[in-house]
């Protein structure tokens, strides 16, 4: 009898997980601003508009280089532990 291989094990790359971060890495987080504003310091309704701001750029047709797509989903993490950890203190 002829024995046939067994087919190739096909290994399935798993999508890149985030980062976990804590929310004092979340405060942490600097702006974009000259002053390098801490995000902790921003106040929540600037949170919000800057999130809206990093996801648009992010489904857009051109989100921007690997680098710069990671450092952007790295501040919307942040902004969004922070605006999360602000909603539960209400």
């Amino acid at each position: 009898p002829v024995s046939t291989p067994p087919p190739p094990q096909v290994r399935e790359t798993p999508p890149p997980q985030a980062v976990e971060m804590t929310l004092e890495q979340a405060m942490s987080e600097k702006a974009s601003d000259e002053a390098g504003t801490l995000y902790g310091n921003i106040p929540t309704e600037q949170l919000a508009i800057m999130s809206n701001a990093i996801t648009k750029k992010l489904k857009s047709a051109n989100p921007g280089t690997p680098d710069e797509i990671a450092t952007r989903q790295r501040k919307h993490q942040a902004i969004g532990i922070i605006l999360a950890s602000r909603e539960a203190k209400q």
